[in-house]
């Protein structure tokens, strides 16, 4: 086994309810990962969740008629459509 970067264990004793709190706001973050989110929690005090999906589509869509312009016209070169 390699040794782990993280080779301190920490110890904490929560409620039932604090747990389900803890639970709640890692399924807000969209975090599945207990460990990281205390982590994170613990040192920086906040853990923010960027939503990246409205900049995916428009992404999507940029590619598509970068796509689309290139297979349209037959007289330009692959290079020419990368460029514009």
């Amino acid at each position: 086994m390699p040794k782990r970067n993280r080779n301190v264990r920490l110890y904490i004793r929560v409620n039932h309810k604090e747990l389900d709190d803890i639970k709640e706001r890692m399924e807000e973050l969209g975090c599945c990962n207990r460990g990281a989110f205390i982590r994170k929690m613990a040192m920086d005090g906040y853990a923010v969740k960027v939503d990246l999906a409205p900049a995916k589509e428009l992404i999507s869509l940029q590619r598509r008629c970068v796509n689309k312009s290139c297979t349209n016209s037959q007289t330009r070169t692959d290079t020419q459509c990368l460029s514009n």
